[in-house]
């Protein structure tokens, strides 16, 4: 095997989408896929630079077992050089599975292996069979876009599902993602996407650089981000036009929200930095919380949420590298002109390196320190932790192992900080932390949840 991808490997269980399970009655055609494939193997995907994406079976009474390896088309010629082919990054990118139709009528289901390679230059849509086993059944689509592409960041493709049951398109699904091309210095930026079942696809010029991995709201909209702090929105009602076969050229005065971008994330505090595009957006993502819809911004040097109100986007607080601040009517503030009670600040130099994760109302934000000035070492890996609504300390929120309450950011190991898993141990949420190296600990630290409510999903979901 080669050198192994950032990309973490995923289950794959029986089918069993809740919203899916979920839709009309009877008729629904998902309840008859779902129960003829509900004694079908679990899986586990992952990937490997060595070119492959790879299935191991599993159950709990037997040993692991290589149901399959799929290579990229385009990747077969690179294998006259194998002896450096392993070393690189050839199956960079991100995967994801789904559930859904392939447009037949009367519908037919699938499982979908879908996903990227070669840091977005390859793109692919798998289709599995199998009743016991999820084998694979062929390539429904592989797009080899060719070198000069790739993603904004290695992630996984973002899906638009059909979900109301009863309608022609029930079960139809599209995959999305933002690829870029960089020909004689001049960056264009794409969105492109697939219909999992069919293999139709399309490629539509943005009007922006995109550096941002799209997001999907649970209402359908999609959300980008440019390379100055710009964030972009294409409604629910927009989108489902656009899924259709060919080359279009979208503009912001006929395909998006406002005509113009609903936002910018890093415009009070990027200027003064280092760097190029130090307020580029990154990542995107969202939750619903105590009765409103908010959006969590990053980009490498900073973090901004929104909130929505009547159908609009406003900033209300942000934390970045040497500051914090907030809004309050539009107005924006930072501790030296009176933000109370204070928003902390992320230490100067530090770097968000990975999308945050938002739990019990809390903003759980991976961030990695570098050492002070004329040190070695490791850099640190931390966890700093925000209020979702008002960015401060989410005090009583989350307890260490012993049960002591948290009360300040959390050390997490040495190394690059990354995005935090949430587990249900004992009734209680569990975070579990990861970094690069727990250093002499041998351990990542675990912190529990303190009983409050939850704070809404942290993923997304469609509704139509």
């Amino acid at each position: 095997m080669g050198l192994p991808t950032s990309t973490p490997p995923q289950v794959l269980p029986a089918p069993n989408n809740g919203q899916l399970l979920g839709a009309g009655g009877t008729t629904n055609s998902y309840l008859t896929f779902a129960s003829n494939h509900a004694n079908r193997q679990n899986a586990v995907l992952f990937s490997d630079n060595d070119g492959f994406l790879y299935a191991m079976g599993y159950n709990n009474t037997g040993s692991p077992t290589l149901l399959w390896g799929w290579m990229p088309q385009a990747l077969l010629p690179q294998l006259q050089n194998y002896n450096t082919f392993w070393q690189g990054t050839n199956m960079q990118g991100g995967f994801q599975t789904i559930d859904a139709t392939n447009g037949a009528n009367p519908a037919q289901w699938h499982t979908y292996v879908v996903g990227s390679a070669a840091n977005g230059g390859i793109l692919y849509d798998l289709q599995l069979t199998g009743t016991t086993t999820p084998n694979l059944k062929q390539t429904v689509w592989e797009d080899d876009l060719g070198g000069n592409y790739s993603q904004p960041l290695p992630s996984n493709p973002v899906f638009y599902q059909y979900q109301a049951e009863g309608g022609s398109n029930f079960g139809q699904t599209w995959a999305l993602w933002v690829d870029n091309s960089t020909v004689s210095g001049t960056t264009t930026s794409y969105l492109i996407g697939v219909n999992v079942g069919t293999g139709q696809s399309f490629q539509d010029t943005l009007p922006f650089d995109d550096t941002a991995t799209p997001y999907i709201d649970a209402g359908g909209n999609l959300y980008l981000g440019d390379n100055t702090g710009n964030l972009y929105e294409i409604s629910s009602t927009t989108l489902p036009t656009l899924l259709a076969p060919g080359n279009k050229k979208l503009t912001l005065t006929k395909d998006f929200v406002t005509n113009k971008a609903i936002g910018n994330y890093s415009s009070q505090w990027s200027n003064g930095m280092s760097g190029t595009n130090p307020g580029q957006v990154q990542y995107i993502g969202g939750s619903y919380y105590q009765g409103k819809n908010y959006l969590r911004v990053q980009g490498p040097n900073g973090i901004t949420i929104f909130s929505q109100l009547n159908g609009a986007w406003s900033p209300v607080w942000t934390a970045y590298a040497g500051g914090a601040g907030n809004w309050s009517s539009g107005t924006f503030s930072t501790p030296s002109t009176g933000v109370n009670p204070p928003i902390t600040a992320l230490p100067a130099g530090a770097v968000i390196s990975a999308p945050a994760l938002i739990n019990s109302g809390a903003v759980i934000l991976p961030v990695t320190v570098p050492p002070s000035a004329g040190a070695c070492g490791d850099n640190d890996a931390y966890y700093y932790l925000y209020a979702l609504d008002n960015g401060v300390f989410p005090s009583g929120t989350f307890t260490d192992s012993t049960g002591k309450a948290i009360t300040g950011a959390v050390f997490v190991g040495y190394g690059t900080a990354f995005t935090p898993t949430i587990t249900s141990f004992n009734g209680r949420a569990m975070l579990q932390g990861a970094a690069n190296n727990t250093g002499s600990s041998g351990t990542f630290p675990t912190s529990f949840g303190a009983g409050l409510p939850l704070g809404g999903p942290a993923g997304w979901k469609f509704i139509n």
